[in-house]
């Protein structure tokens, strides 16, 4: 229920906001243009953000297909300069503490 209000009520009144701030704030700049994002409105609770950032990570064998900085910049935190963040996994390593810990 809340997933359709944010995506066809919120959604095109988010969109013009970015289209009117982009036009009357930034102008004609280039390379520049506001975009919002919405996705922490779409988020599950904190088990199902756990459990799709661990497949994400290759966790259980499963093939990676984001980074540690990549699941760390969606959550909030900002990129570590570790080895391997940048790496996708090959599912055989441990990964899990990567992604809430740090600052």
């Amino acid at each position: 229920m809340f997933r359709n209000h944010v995506i066809h009520t919120l959604g095109p009144w988010i969109e013009r906001f970015e289209q009117a701030a982009n036009r009357d704030i930034l102008g004609l700049q280039d390379g520049l243009r506001i975009d919002l994002d919405e996705r922490n409105l779409l988020r599950g609770d904190f088990k199902d953000q756990a459990e799709y950032y661990a497949k994400a990570l290759g966790a259980g064998g499963t093939p990676a297909w984001m980074t540690q900085n990549e699941v760390r910049v969606e959550v909030g935190l900002n990129p570590v300069d570790t080895e391997g963040a940048n790496a996708l996994s090959t599912g055989s390593m441990n990964q899990g503490a990567a992604v809430g810990t740090g600052a």
